[in-house]
């Protein structure tokens, strides 16, 4: 995937970098005004399992059988960010603003490449990260994350008979974790 995103972007005459964990970054490509840069931001690598699907196109709609992932996570962002390059290239759009494209490795492994990212080749000022479960018109104002939660519970202890003497620690921890949504966001999303 990386060597064919290398192609269209050497084709279109678009400066760019690898960093050391393999995310490529363009140079900032210039807009119809001075301003701060966006970056478009789409990661390459699929979830598995991709072995054994079969790709069913109907009309207008590219699905699996059911075997298997498509996969279009988060390819159709890589290929939106391909075709854009191309048509700012083309002289067929221009942003309004310079513009960056990402493309970051090892995302369904754990952001890989996001964290290991080489800050200094992004010239951008913001992002906008095409991933993500939920239809066309949904914008996402924050960002998913991983939540690591570092606590420590004092009780205090009391002999079972006199258990108002004491303080459950376990209580807090429960009531902590009630609040936080578990199990699937959507069919195969965890």
């Amino acid at each position: 995937v990386l060597a064919y995103i290398r192609r269209r972007i050497d084709r279109a005459g678009v400066a760019y970098q690898h960093d050391e964990a393999g995310n490529i970054v363009t140079r900032p490509i210039p807009g119809r005004r001075q301003g701060p840069t966006i970056a478009i931001v789409a990661h390459v690598d699929n979830a598995a399992p991709v072995n054994g699907r079969k790709v069913v196109i109907k009309e207008f709609v590219i699905c699996t059988d059911g075997a298997g992932l498509l996969g279009a996570d988060d390819k159709t962002a890589v290929a939106v960010q391909l075709e854009l390059i191309d048509d700012i290239v083309a002289g067929l759009v221009t942003p309004n603003q310079p513009l960056q494209c990402i493309f970051t490795v090892g995302e369904e492994a754990g952001m890989v490449g996001a964290i290991a990212l080489d800050m200094s080749l992004v010239e951008a000022e913001m992002a906008l990260v095409f991933d993500w479960t939920g239809g066309v018109d949904t914008i996402i104002s924050r960002s998913p994350a991983y939540c690591k939660i570092d606590v420590r519970y004092k009780g205090r202890k009391a002999h079972p008979a006199e258990w108002r003497d004491g303080l459950n620690a376990g209580t807090p921890l429960f009531r902590a974790a009630s609040v936080v949504t578990q199990g699937e966001y959507a069919p195969g999303v965890t």
